[in-house]
């Protein structure tokens, strides 16, 4: 029964215990939790004062590039003092936040309904990029370190450093990264060679993985468990990362499955093995 049908079924649904009500209201997908408060001033004061977390899936948003010259396409409009148009999404969590580049190239956790953002460690603590900053403090540019694996001799090679925009290095870096449980704490898989780096909230800057495989290219929370994260390699091999187990920069780590039947090697050099982690629910 649609939330109109019942504000017209009259009285009744204002007397339905005041738990009960906080319980359905805990099930409801976000557009019927919207439209809960509407239906009497029971319900009104249910929902101001009701658990603040939600059961229930979540219906998905999908989030497209508007034109603001279109005309009649809906939008929601950006929270008002929140300016992320020059932003791009490297990441999210279950709990509808992002994780996103500025224009300086620099992380935040961003709540793209409340318009709260959390100003994540610098990039420049990673220890292959450098900012070059002008008398104001403001990054002029960047200089990027890469390398490249050399398999024959089990080594990485370097190349000469690139200086880049300060728009133009989230693009090099960032792969993916993930919140991994309450707190905060997050997962980045960054160039060069798909290595993995951790902060935790209270963090100055960010902690390389101490792993042994180079081009880790995926990374799940693990549900129902705080800490751990399963992460995938070129070679489709998955291992499960307790990080509250040992502190960074080397994870307690357990076997999960095992490389693709093709080599490690071919993988590495031609194509990402076809394997996807994937986060269900608890």
């Amino acid at each position: 029964m649609s939330m109109s049908k019942l504000a017209a079924a009259g009285d009744g649904w204002a007397d339905l215990p005041r738990d009960l009500l906080e319980s359905v209201l805990a099930r409801l997908p976000v557009p019927d939790r919207l439209r809960f408060p509407a239906v009497c001033t029971a319900w009104q004061s249910a929902a101001a004062t009701g658990a603040s977390g939600s059961n229930a899936p979540l219906s998905p948003w999908l989030m497209l590039p508007f034109n603001p010259t279109a005309r009649g396409r809906p939008r929601r409009p950006t929270p008002s003092g929140t300016a992320v148009s020059e932003h791009v999404c490297v990441g999210s969590s279950p709990d509808g936040w992002l994780i996103t580049a500025d224009a300086s190239s620099e992380l935040h956790l961003l709540n793209p309904v409340t318009g709260a953002q959390v100003q994540l460690p610098s990039v420049a603590t990673l220890p292959f990029v450098d900012a070059t900053r002008g008398a104001d403090g403001c990054v002029e540019s960047y200089s990027l370190r890469r390398c490249f694996a050399d398999d024959d001799c089990d080594d990485e090679v370097l190349i000469p450093p690139e200086t880049l925009a300060p728009d133009r290095l989230r693009y090099e870096v960032y792969e993916k990264a993930i919140v991994t449980w309450g707190g905060y704490a997050l997962v980045l898989i960054c160039q060069p060679l798909s290595r993995v780096a951790v902060a935790r909230a209270g963090d100055a800057g960010w902690t390389q993985l101490d792993t042994p495989a180079r081009c880790w290219v995926d990374a799940v929370r693990a549900a129902g468990a705080d800490g751990v994260v399963y992460a995938m390699d070129t070679a489709g091999r998955v291992e499960a990362w307790d990080m509250d187990a040992t502190p960074a920069p080397a994870p307690s780590r357990a076997a999960i499955a095992p490389p693709c039947r093709c080599s490690a090697r071919a993988c590495a050099m031609f194509a990402v093995c076809r394997r996807y982690p994937m986060e269900l629910a608890p």
